[in-house]
């Protein structure tokens, strides 16, 4: 067939996009479409594709007419699962409809997606073609999807008997351990979580986008290969989410041998039941990336612009996609959003690490980075009172509001400089790091004698407990005030390190904080900033946050904010009134304007 590339022509409405039909054909017969315009509100109706788009190898072929257009070779497997044998099958594809050589084109369109979702019949979550197991898996997930809708015909007198007698708590609730539930991590079932692990792992699950197209969606239907399974069925057999992590770590203690990894694949469950849990409705933009961390784009703004049309009305500023701008650009543009649409700092707290690229500052959280899978999420916004997230991984729980308040009641007030490559704040400088022990390395869980061994050579801080007692407290403090329970403690010192400060404070830091770093307390954040002095400029360098034992209350900046219970029931720490200082006055804390670069 002699033909041309295909030529784009222009969308001649402001509200306009492209859907395509896929004509009918079966087997190895060459992939045809017709692409046509419409407009949103007033379009034929048609099924968005939601799939991974896998290496751009552009290496299938499919034609419109005359002309050709180049598609992935992933793409080319879902058309040809999706063609129908005899009549149309009308969708909107991204990389079809979506002139994606013109910058312009695709800001505007990528900015439409949410109402492209919601408007579209259903969307079909294409994750690739089936697998030796695949069926397996989807079967797994039926029969546990079965399972919940009988349960709920049992009554709760019934199950409170039914329940095994081990098991954790989560959040302060008791896990609902039901033997259906419980059964299933016994060896019996091993081929079939190996089958699930398998189909979890497949691209699409961890990809940035799917957030906002799961989401906007008003039905899903997922097909692997030629198999489908309504997205319902895989919302009921992921129905226990919020002790789902837990219930792993209870058979793991009990030795079942289906959780041996279950570390591994803490993270992969995690990503699922994210996408399979409930819509995230009037989210904040950093509600919305902490959530999206873990999660995957080839673009690196697109960290950034996929989740922009999911920010609640109450804080959407005029943020929009647009791929002229660089990843530096985006980056601080939405760090800079963040700050001035919640008048919080906190943001601050994912901003760790001064080797950066790009020249992005280092007060800027660099989304690109690996997410914080090697240590607790500490970070507080007091907004989301009344939500529980999970932050793209099971072991790290964003309680927004219910933590620290290492800066007590105080506003934030910052402003920018030098083309916002500059924040300015109001800080009070508390400490300076005096002693550090080594780094714990990911995969390290030593025990307390090797911990005493580590810092037999730093200085401890004085006083009536031994030094054995002194670490395990700083450990168990924090371990507690993050729910993490007494077998992931050590989790909480990966990629981190103990310090102490001249004022004998001891404190866990970022891996890479040096000595004579300093201790600061900015107004509005949760948590103190550990911050290096810059050479030149008089502008500092955000190495990372800390927990800094008998600050993390406030008492530096003015009386102490007792300790509270949240409406999860998990008890944040309150230190003993005996431990602390003399109580600070507000009126006495010397505020001073610093720039962070």
């Amino acid at each position: 067939m002699d033909s041309s590339d295909y030529a784009y022509a222009p969308l001649y409405d402001p509200n306009g996009i492209r859907i395509l039909s896929i004509l009918p054909g079966e087997g190895t017969e060459p992939i045809c479409v017709e692409i046509f315009q419409t407009t949103l509100g007033q379009h034929p109706a048609y099924e968005a594709l939601s799939y991974a788009w896998g290496e751009a190898d552009f290496a299938c072929t499919i034609f419109s007419g005359s002309s050709r257009l180049a598609v992935s070779t992933n793409l080319h497997s879902a058309l040809q699962r999706l063609r129908q044998r005899n009549s149309r099958r009308t969708m909107w594809i991204d990389a079809i409809c979506i002139n994606q050589v013109d910058v312009a084109e695709r800001s505007c369109q990528v900015g439409k997606m949410r109402e492209i979702f919601q408007s579209a019949e259903r969307v079909v979550v294409w994750i690739g073609e089936a697998s030796a197991t695949s069926d397996l898996a989807i079967n797994f997930l039926c029969n546990m999807a079965g399972k919940e809708k009988r349960d709920k015909s049992i009554d709760a007198e019934k199950k409170e008997h039914r329940r095994p007698p081990e098991g954790h708590l989560v959040y302060g609730y008791p896990v609902l351990h039901e033997n259906d539930y419980y059964s299933y991590f016994k060896s019996d079932y091993n081929k079939h979580w190996a089958a699930l692990d398998e189909l979890l792992a497949r691209p699409w699950w961890s990809r940035a986008w799917v957030v906002q197209e799961v989401w906007s969606a008003s039905r899903v239907i997922l097909q692997c290969g030629s198999r489908i399974i309504g997205w319902n069925t895989i919302q009921k057999a992921l129905n226990y989410e919020e002790g789902w992590d837990d219930m792993g770590q209870t058979m793991a203690d009990m030795d079942f041998a289906r959780v041996e990894n279950w570390n591994r694949l803490k993270r992969r469950y995690g990503l699922a039941i994210h996408i399979a849990g409930e819509r995230v409705n009037g989210s904040t933009l950093s509600d919305l990336l902490w959530n999206t961390w873990d999660r995957e784009a080839a673009d690196p703004r697109d960290k950034v612009f996929s989740v922009l049309e999911l920010v609640g009305e109450e804080t959407r500023s005029g943020l929009r996609p647009d791929y002229a701008k660089p990843v530096k650009q985006v980056y601080v543009e939405a760090a800079r959003d963040i700050l001035e649409s919640q008048g919080k700092m906190d943001i601050l707290l994912a901003a760790n690490g001064l080797d950066r690229t790009d020249g992005l500052p280092s007060w800027v959280p660099d989304w690109r980075r690996e997410a914080n899978n090697h240590r607790p999420t500490l970070f507080v916004n007091r907004d989301r009172l009344h939500t529980m997230y999970h932050s793209g991984s099971t072991d790290a729980v964003v309680t927004w509001e219910y933590g620290f308040m290492a800066s007590g009641k105080t506003e934030a007030t910052f402003g920018f400089d030098d083309g916002s490559s500059v924040l300015i704040v109001s800080a009070v400088r508390i400490d300076t790091v005096s002693e550090l022990a080594p780094e714990f390395r990911t995969g390290e869980d030593p025990p307390m004698l090797e911990i005493n061994y580590r810092w037999r050579r730093p200085a401890v801080p004085k006083g009536p407990d031994s030094f054995e007692e002194c670490v395990e407290d700083a450990i168990q403090l924090a371990s507690n005030a993050l729910g993490i329970g007494p077998n992931n403690e050590w989790n909480l010192m990966r990629r981190r390190r103990f310090l102490v400060t001249e004022k004998g404070r001891l404190g866990i830091g970022h891996h890479r904080v040096e000595k004579g770093d300093e201790v600061w307390i900015i107004k509005g954040c949760s948590y103190p900033l550990i911050l290096r002095r810059g050479d030149d400029d008089g502008c500092y360098g955000l190495v990372g946050e800390a927990y800094v034992h008998g600050v993390m209350a406030g008492e530096a900046v003015g009386p102490k904010i007792k300790g509270r219970s949240n409406p999860f029931g998990m008890l944040y720490v309150e230190e003993s009134d005996s431990e602390q200082d003399e109580e600070v006055r507000p009126e006495e804390v010397e505020w001073q304007e610093i720039r962070i670069r």
